[in-house]
């Protein structure tokens, strides 16, 4: 029984160590600046001998989410890149996480919204898509270089551009048109 306890413990001990080596991953804050009662954060994310992901986060006093206008998501990661730069040594960043559109990012939910109330790929009867998937649906009605200039201006003053909108979970309002969804923007 000892011998079988001991096995056991040393299994657990050896999994712990692979586990976090495996998953864990290192976390940079690049940026954080306050609109009103908004903070937004930018951070670096990435696995070690992965490429990053940056991350947006815009909370309130409260830690709830709260939205941020176009200037501002620019300006914030203008700055967060500027920040990358200087400090060297990170993973290259392969995408951008939003998070979740319908309160950080408004004027995308809108046109998204907008976009797809007069779109003839949307059955507003069903509430879905014609002859694609949903989420397929609302990646190729957010790729546009309108709804993401303030990512792409502060992107591409450090030679990065977007090559890709990708949003699943995604939400239908009353209406049944989408509204809102967990985004990332990928990036080169």
């Amino acid at each position: 029984m000892r011998n079988y306890q001991l096995k056991s413990v040393v299994l657990l001990l050896i999994l712990s160590v692979l586990s976090d080596r495996s998953i864990a991953g290192v976390s940079q804050l690049l940026h954080e600046t306050q609109f009103d009662n908004c903070a937004i954060k930018i951070t670096h994310v990435a696995v070690p001998g992965s490429k990053g992901t940056s991350d947006i986060r815009a909370f309130n006093s409260e830690n709830s989410r709260c939205t941020v206008e176009k200037h501002q998501v620019s300006d914030a990661l203008n700055n967060a890149l500027k920040q990358y730069k200087s400090l060297g040594g990170f993973p290259e960043i392969e995408s951008i996480f939003l998070g979740r559109l319908f309160v950080t990012y408004t004027w995308m939910s809108k046109y998204l919204a907008l976009m797809s109330s007069t779109d003839n790929r949307w059955d507003a009867k069903l509430g879905k898509p014609i002859n694609m998937s949903i989420n397929k649906y609302v990646n190729s009605v957010l790729f546009s270089s309108e709804i993401l200039e303030p990512f792409s201006v502060a992107l591409r003053h450090f030679g990065y551009r977007i090559i890709s909108v990708s949003c699943e979970k995604i939400l239908l309002n009353e209406e049944k048109f989408p509204y809102d969804g967990m985004c990332w923007i990928s990036i080169e």
